[in-house]
């Protein structure tokens, strides 16, 4: 198992209620222990109407809060094209050739910054009985009979940690692309 934390880049989630992530009982679009096909369409909840009761190990109970909290989040991605061609200058003499070449770099740099007055956040550890009463539940198997590849693959993410900031102070996002050439000729 991985675990990731994320930013929901889409502003209508709302936070569900503080005591119904303390008691661990789904109140809200997304929230602890709810099951998702992929990580793309945070709306398709897989176990939205028969979610698994969580044992009492389990329950998230108070958060823990950061204070101040600062995100930084930077992306950066480069693609490159490049061609080389060789022609031969005189029959008689090998290895002497004409070359060029020429090239691209694509490139595109985002970074974004956000401040809060307060960062909450809450962990719940699931056990693996709890993960196996969740794969009973009618959805979340009919889910999973319908996505299963030939070999019976199939894969699944729980939420199993959910931050709330408050307070956002500032918040600022930079997008920068650029291209790159480069060429040349020798002997």
């Amino acid at each position: 198992m991985e675990k990731c934390w994320f930013v929901l880049r889409h502003p209508t989630y709302r936070p569900p209620p503080d005591d119904s992530i303390r008691q661990g009982v789904p109140d809200g679009r997304l929230c602890l222990g709810h099951l998702l096909p992929n990580l793309r369409d945070l709306d398709a909840v897989i176990n939205r109407h028969e979610f698994e009761p969580f044992e009492l190990d389990m329950m998230p109970g108070q958060p823990s809060t950061s204070y101040s909290f600062t995100w930084d989040d930077h992306s950066n991605r480069a693609v490159g094209v490049m061609g080389k061609a060789s022609v031969p200058i005189a029959s008689g003499i090998p290895g002497l050739d004409a070359e060029a070449s020429i090239g691209a770099l694509f490139s595109r740099r985002v970074a974004s910054h956000h401040h809060f007055a307060r960062l909450d956040y809450w962990v719940t550890f699931p056990s693996r009985l709890y993960v196996r009463e969740c794969l009973k539940r009618q959805e979340v198997s009919d889910h999973i009979k319908r996505v299963s590849s030939v070999f019976g693959a199939w894969t699944m993410y729980m939420i199993t940690g959910l931050a709330v900031a408050r307070g956002c102070g500032s918040s600022a996002v930079a997008k920068e692309s650029g291209v790159t050439w480069h060429g040349g000729v020798g002997v």
